[in-house]
């Protein structure tokens, strides 16, 4: 071999190195697939992905702002007033879902009614109670699967839970905590017709 043809062939391996050199900022992760599937993650810093035999691809994990979309409950559209904010907290699982903004609107959806279908007289009237707090534990618990956590969850307007409060307040009277008062209350309703 030639002394020509060494230097070619250092020199496109110095190439082929330096276009396999990623940067990775504090922002993102990039994600190694094999057959499809991903199986490792690296960064933040400079990580060598060797372009032809390393499928990459990159992630954001910061965390996201999204309004709440519209939620479906009991057959009803409702519009929900608030956002939310999430990130990914395990890339591979998020690398996993084909779609983690879809599902993330689909567990958000389920949440919203199984918390409002959960949510107790006496829950309604405590002060203590805070729905957005059952519905965001409850959404980390089911985002777990693909990766996402919920880091605050703001609803400044759920007409369905204000509804149902407000029609509790008009057959009682009053917002109230003790459930042995309310039971009383409804028990005079119930009397007087």
């Amino acid at each position: 071999m030639s002394l020509t043809a060494a230097v070619l062939y250092f020199l496109v391996a110095v190439i082929y190195l330096i276009v396999s050199l990623k940067r990775v900022s504090k922002q993102e992760r990039l994600i190694f697939f094999r057959d499809g599937k991903p199986k490792s993650v690296a960064g933040p810093g400079i990580v060598l992905a060797l372009p032809g035999i390393q499928q990459t691809r990159r992630l954001k994990v910061t965390p996201i702002t999204s309004p709440l979309p519209a939620l479906r409950f009991n057959g009803r559209t409702l519009l929900v007033k608030g956002s939310f904010i999430w990130k990914i907290s395990d890339p591979l699982k998020a690398a996993s879902s084909p779609n983690v903004q879809i599902r993330l609107e689909q567990e958000l959806e389920s949440t919203f009614g199984k918390t409002l279908l959960n949510a107790t007289l006496r829950d309604c009237f405590c002060e203590s109670f805070t729905f957005k707090n059952v519905a965001e534990d409850l959404l980390n618990e089911r985002t777990k699967s693909f990766g996402v956590r919920i880091s605050e969850l703001e609803c400044t307007d759920f007409p369905a839970h204000r509804q149902m409060v407000a029609q509790l307040i008009a057959l009682i009277g009053k917002p109230i905590c003790d459930l042995g008062v309310l039971t009383e209350k409804i028990g005079e309703q119930n009397g007087q017709e």
